[in-house]
């Protein structure tokens, strides 16, 4: 039945894909809206946007769209995240076909303070994290990169060129794998012992060994322990959702996405040594050397207090391999990331071996 619904997926993947996502090209354009008026009233933003122009450098299209504030987190920022909201009256026989309302990833959370180079290796990074986990499984969020040439209309801030990437919508994920969200709490009525009933437990012990692989702590798939709900003070919540949804296929069963991958292992905010459970529980007395050796030890010392040691070690092949694809895909960007986020992954890497000859 397993093979039936992954053959059923791949067939309605080519059909009902936005084109946008269909290849990993990064496409330019540019964005043009009135950002200081958005930094200033952007809590008044999240449904009701400001008109903007996205041009498409390739053939110099001209898209009208409204520019719309997102994400919680980023609010205490200068510049937050952003939302893109289109038009079918102008996206026809466009990239943007199919779309309504798309997440625009930008600067990130707070990094005005950053130079423009590590503002763009740290987007970089985030949108790596989602190629990574697309190695893994189809049941994660497509993603595209952009490069974007922001145009103030109030003329207060000067011209600037960054990296940025768009994240498939829900609805556009849900039309591509035939799938439908299912609401947190609705999926209490199905909780057993703890365990929603026809969740894929595969797909639950490869989402655990991925979070565990980027040092991510910060999610949780309702009806299972989660390190962020159940270590950070609520022992007996087994119903929330962290950075995560749960989906209905057509067959009933459930299946988890997971996103939000910014501050881990491969986030590029420090050493990739520097993250694991010490960095989860503020233990600032953690070493900084990523040596193979260390970087080793933290790797075991963390595995011995993950709640899913058993589901890392029983996905270790399949995370290795898709993390050396990964890696071979994307080289001119890893490369872009600099020499000491090269020499942590290769030495990662290189541990993951290691612990796979065991």
């Amino acid at each position: 039945m397993r093979h039936l619904l992954f053959l059923y997926l791949s067939m309605a993947m080519t059909a009902s894909a936005a084109p946008l996502f269909e290849n990993n090209e990064v496409i330019e354009l540019g964005l043009e809206y009135d950002i200081a008026r958005l930094q200033a009233e952007k809590e008044d933003l999240r449904e009701n946007g400001l008109a903007g122009i996205i041009t498409l450098h390739e053939n110099r299209v001209e898209i009208p769209v409204q520019v719309l504030t997102r994400g919680a987190g980023s609010f205490d920022c200068d510049q937050p995240q952003l939302k893109i909201k289109f038009s079918k009256d102008f996206t026809k026989k466009t990239v943007f076909e199919k779309l309504k309302k798309v997440k625009l990833f930008t600067k990130g959370t707070c990094l005005e303070n950053k130079t423009d180079d590590e503002q763009d290796k740290q987007i970089l990074a985030n949108y790596l994290i989602y190629k990574l986990y697309e190695q893994m499984t189809d049941f994660s969020f497509k993603t595209r990169l952009l490069k974007i040439n922001y145009k103030d209309r109030s003329g207060e801030y000067e011209d600037y060129t960054q990296y940025g990437f768009f994240l498939e919508p829900r609805r556009n994920i849900e039309k591509r794998l035939d799938i439908e969200n299912i609401d947190v709490i609705e999926l209490q009525n199905t909780l057993k012992e703890k365990v929603p009933q026809n969740i894929d437990l595969s797909l639950v012990s490869l989402v655990n060994a991925f979070e565990f692989i980027i040092a991510n702590y910060d999610y949780g798939i309702s009806g299972f322990f989660s390190h962020i709900i159940n270590d950070g003070g609520y022992p007996d919540i087994y119903y929330g959702e962290k950075n995560s949804k749960i989906y209905q296929a057509e067959n009933g069963q459930y299946i988890p996405l997971i996103y939000d991958f910014d501050i881990s292992r491969f986030g590029y905010f420090a050493e990739m040594c520097t993250f694991g459970y010490a960095f989860f529980t503020n233990d600032i007395g953690m070493e900084m050397d990523c040596s193979v050796e260390k970087l080793k030890a933290h790797f075991e010392k963390d595995l011995s207090k993950f709640k899913y040691k058993d589901d890392v070690l029983k996905k270790l092949p399949t995370l290795l391999k898709g993390l050396k694809n990964w890696r071979e895909e994307n080289r001119k960007l890893i490369k872009k990331l600099g020499a000491a986020y090269n020499s942590g992954l290769d030495n990662f890497i290189r541990i993951l071996e290691l612990k796979s000859i065991e």
